[in-house]
């Protein structure tokens, strides 16, 4: 893997676990957004944020039962920094955010005993102040637009096929793991791998649009990835689609720069290592990274096989109506000139 790959894990990890959730979508380039329109804490942005807490499966029930006794009107006032955290917007969008992110480590460490002394436990003060800042970066600042983007609305039959094509992946990288016994770091590799699916029983609990053609496909061994991951990777296939182009259109990509676009899109890394993190198990930094990066180019070789049997299909199909064509004309060319004789 190239060096840019390394240098943009070791950049992009540490952050990205305490980056902001943004839906895929579109916005306008380099559009500067007013300074006075800063956004601000809310006690609708915090009760929200309450909410989305509650609703979380991943989290245990006493942290949710902490989060539904909260004073509202008590932790608001002490939230009020978070808006300080955020910095004007500059034509470098990821480098204000970077700034952004920095002073929130450490006025949150400042303010933790604060909160704390309100919210009664020190993992809700860090998420509900985690979580409200999220959505004040998402709203402040938006990601750069590429110049070739193409629409990156996915139906929900394709993402289906995603969310199969996901699971695929993370079982072939698992198997090829346990054939590799030379690697002494199978065990944390394959726990991470774990991780990002569902366990047995727990796909019960999805909703049907999120499993249906797994479920349909599956007789038992197919493998069920967590909402959080199947979303990733479809942000993953709008990299691809930029890269590769769409229908006809078919750009040349490696899968260097495949992985390097995808490690600097916030969306990618924040929904694996918030995934990761939410689990409470303790992974390398080195080894996350790298799981990562197999699984991005597994998806991508599996992408672009697909893609060039589709163009190779195509050409035939073309040839052998040449061909068929031609036939024809010989065989018209032949009958006129029996008819003329």
């Amino acid at each position: 893997m190239e060096s840019r790959v390394d240098e943009l894990v070791e950049e992009q990890i540490e952050d990205m676990i305490f980056s902001e959730n943004e839906e895929i979508r579109k916005f306008p380039a380099e559009t500067k957004k007013p300074e006075d329109n800063v956004p601000e804490v809310t006690a609708w942005l915090l009760q929200d944020v309450c909410k989305t807490l509650k609703e979380d499966p991943c989290l245990p029930s006493d942290f949710k039962n902490t989060v539904c006794s909260l004073q509202c009107d008590e932790l608001l006032p002490k939230l009020s920094f978070l808006t300080s955290c955020l910095v004007p917007r500059s034509k470098f969008l990821n480098a204000a955010k970077e700034r952004a992110w920095g002073n929130y480590h450490c006025a949150f460490l400042k303010n933790m005993e604060s909160l704390t002394e309100t919210t009664k436990s020190s993992q809700v003060s860090a998420w509900i102040a985690l979580r409200i800042f999220q959505r004040l970066v998402s709203d402040c600042y938006c990601n750069r637009k590429s110049d070739c983007e193409p629409d990156t609305f996915i139906p929900e039959e394709e993402k289906t096929v995603i969310r199969y094509v996901a699971g695929s992946v993370i079982k072939k990288i698992k198997q090829k793991l346990w054939r590799l016994q030379k690697n002494h770091h199978i065990d944390e590799q394959i726990e991470c791998l774990n991780n990002l699916t569902l366990h047995s029983g727990e796909e019960e609990g999805c909703s049907q649009s999120a499993t249906d053609m797994t479920k349909l496909l599956d007789r038992g061994g197919l493998t069920y990835v967590k909402p959080n991951i199947s979303e990733m990777f479809c942000t993953v296939e709008v990299v691809f689609r930029q890269l590769a182009g769409t229908g006809n259109d078919v750009k040349e990509v490696s899968v260097n720069s495949f992985v390097a676009a995808c490690l600097e899109s916030t969306d990618v890394t924040e929904r694996y290592y918030d995934t990761l993190y939410q689990c409470g198990q303790s992974l390398s930094t080195k080894i996350a990274g790298d799981v990562l990066i197999h699984i991005l180019d597994l998806f991508f070789r599996i992408r672009i096989h697909h893609k060039m049997k589709i163009m190779m299909d195509k050409v035939r199909y073309e040839l052998n109506l040449k061909k068929k064509q031609k036939g024809l004309r010989k065989t018209l060319k032949t009958s006129s000139g029996s008819d003329s004789l």
